[in-house]
């Protein structure tokens, strides 16, 4: 749990934590699930960081065998009416299936994400449930990032699930993020800092490209500055943090995924070279910048399908907007750590990129990155050694040691 829970909530950590581990200790479904979930992980860490095969496989048969029995404890609930749309058991399948998300389980993950819409559905939808801000939250997360893997981000549809406005309306930071009025009072104290402040302004007017950005999608990049910096000042002054703050991230990735529409371009459709990719990047940025779940098979996964979506734009996105390109890139970058060949083309072609905008120095590249959506992580290794592996990479293409520009 020590892992899980602080990279499935930015803010509140040692809370959630608390509460994750109540529950489970009264629900043993739910203490299996979360023991499976700590083992998947523990398995994956052991795998990447090179221990003993004989250790990961034993992490990995405790995974299987804590979710043999979470099952088992699960369909003993499912037996009984009253249980069955119990809002422990509604967590419980909740949490199953952002086992099976976050494994990239995708079979699985479509017929129990439609059994939980149905256990909602039979229970008279998430409005009747008392309104729990910790735990109607969970529920959504699950919905949330499964439909960011299985449905939305992968497949271009919305999520299964609708919006509780009951729920929506106790989250105390909402109107601000979502909806602000001029004389609005969202007063924090203090000058918000530079490196925050200039936070996502490469998405204003100015910029060259901004016309090719669809009026839909311009909106959520407003409502997504604002988070973002809500976000960052968060975890530079917690004393701002709202009890709600968390549940900030599913809404917008709800409303996000609700709006795709319907004749979305498809990555083999180049008539739009800028929104199809900036669509999934903004995902994208929240897995992998926001949440830090690189290791994970479904952020494998999603930088896979990025590849697939930014790669035959790469050369339009060049001539008509190199600087998004670079932060696209960048974002390729961080989030396929651990990924080798998916990992080398982000860098190659960032470096690329790098080169064709005079950016010669880390400095330079930091400076432009931050105006789109990029802050320095200390703690997460290998986070600051992405610039230098553009940078030296840039420098080699310079010289001619490197190889050529390849979009594949």
């Amino acid at each position: 749990r020590f892992y899980v829970i602080p990279k499935s909530y930015p803010f509140n950590v040692d809370r959630m934590n608390t509460w994750w581990t109540e529950r489970s200790l009264i629900s043993p479904a739910l203490l299996y699930t979360k023991l499976c979930i700590g083992a998947g992980h523990k398995a994956a860490l052991e795998s990447r960081n090179g221990v003993t095969s004989v250790a990961s496989q034993k992490s990995l048969r405790d995974c299987i065998k804590f979710r043999t029995n979470a099952i088992k404890a699960l369909n003993g609930l499912l037996q009984n009416p009253v249980t069955a749309v119990a809002e422990s058991t509604l967590l419980t399948v909740g949490s199953i299936v952002t086992i099976e998300n976050i494994n990239a389980e995708f079979a699985a993950l479509q017929t129990h994400m439609k059994g939980l819409a149905m256990l909602i559905e039979l229970a008279g939808g998430l409005d009747a449930f008392d309104t729990n801000p910790l735990l109607t939250p969970v529920v959504f997360v699950a919905n949330v990032t499964s439909a960011v893997s299985g449905y939305a981000a992968l497949q271009n549809k919305p999520p299964i699930i609708p919006m509780s406005a009951k729920f929506r309306s106790q989250v105390l930071h909402e109107p601000a993020i979502f909806h602000p009025r001029p004389d609005d009072d969202y007063e924090i104290g203090f000058v918000i800092p530079p490196y925050i402040a200039t936070l996502g302004s490469r998405f204003a007017a100015s910029s060259p490209w901004h016309t090719e950005v669809s009026t839909s999608l311009k909106v959520f990049l407003t409502i997504f500055t604002r988070l973002i910096q809500h976000f960052e000042l968060g975890k530079a002054y917690p004393e701002i943090v709202g009890p709600t703050d968390n549940d900030l991230f599913p809404i917008f990735q709800h409303d996000f995924l609700s709006a795709i529409p319907a004749n979305n371009p498809t990555s083999h459709e180049m008539n739009d070279y800028i929104n199809p990719p900036l669509r999934y990047c903004i995902i994208l940025y929240l897995w992998a910048c926001v949440s830090n779940l690189q290791s994970l098979p479904i952020v494998r996964h999603m930088v896979e399908t990025f590849k697939h979506i930014l790669a035959p734009r790469v050369h339009c996105l060049l001539v008509a907007a190199p600087d998004l390109l670079l932060w696209m890139l960048v974002i390729g970058v961080l989030a396929s750590k651990g990924n080798k060949n998916t990992h080398s083309w982000f860098v190659l072609h960032s470096a690329h990129v790098a080169r064709r905008l005079g950016l010669s120095d880390r400095n330079q590249a930091r400076h432009l990155l931050r105006e789109f959506f990029y802050t320095d992580q200390p703690g997460e290794l290998g986070e600051a050694l992405w610039i230098e592996d553009v940078v030296t990479s840039s420098a080699r293409i310079s010289r001619g040691d490197g190889p050529g520009f390849d979009v594949q």
